[in-house]
């Protein structure tokens, strides 16, 4: 065997070494990516303070968001100008899909409308909710304060019928974070999520007319 050819296979045997140590270090667990943590908010009740329901079904449509809120993984800001990630904390879905139903499940235990259904699906509805996730996120503003939990979304009620925006605006609400882990910042956010939406609920009622259709 010439010199150059025993050269060459023993480069080629020490190639698939490294290749065969590389994939058994990625399997033994030495080197292994964490698994991922889900979360999933848990908003409180609202109290029912409807003395009767409106006799009227609002359709809910999901709210809309930049790709920040429409992907699972938990956001913080260190900055107004930027936006991070936790690499292994990720929602259940995305916040936006999130939100949504926790606002649907909000105004129908609120007791304000005789329904209260998801927007889209058969296209009933006698007045529609949409809206627009602005942030739902932990905000930190420097070494040695305390996070913040920052939830806002601006909301459109709309008359289907004629294509009128009966009310618009913003809700936010922020709720200090106990902690500095992400399960206190689930915490808080649910905290927040729930005054955002107990302040939007009377908004939405307020600019609907009280008589059926």
């Amino acid at each position: 065997m010439s010199h150059a050819s025993w050269v060459a296979k023993a480069a080629w045997g020490v190639g698939i070494l490294g290749c065969s140590l590389l994939l058994a270090g990625c399997a033994g667990g030495g080197g292994s990516i964490p698994e991922p943590r889900i979360y999933r908010i848990a908003v409180p009740p609202p109290p029912n303070t409807a003395a009767s329901p409106r006799p009227l079904t609002l359709g809910v449509a999901v709210l809309g968001g930049a790709e920040t809120y429409r992907q699972e993984r938990l956001v913080y800001r260190t900055t107004p100008y930027q936006v991070a990630f936790y690499p292994y904390d990720r929602w259940e879905m995305a916040p936006v899909e999130m939100v949504t139903d926790a606002l649907i499940g909000h105004l129908r235990g609120a007791g304000l409308f005789r329904r209260v259904v998801p927007y889209g699906r058969d296209g009933r509805a006698d007045y529609v909710l949409r809206g627009r996730l602005l942030r739902f996120d932990q905000e930190d503003t420097g070494s040695g304060t305390q996070w913040t939990a920052v939830v806002e979304l601006e909301y459109q009620v709309v008359d289907p019928l004629k294509g009128d925006v009966l009310a618009s605006g913003t809700v936010r609400a922020t709720r200090p974070v106990e902690g500095r882990e992400p399960a206190a910042i689930v915490r808080a956010l649910s905290v927040a999520t729930g005054e955002a939406l107990g302040s939007l609920g009377p908004q939405v009622a307020g600019a609907i007319p009280a008589g059926p259709r």
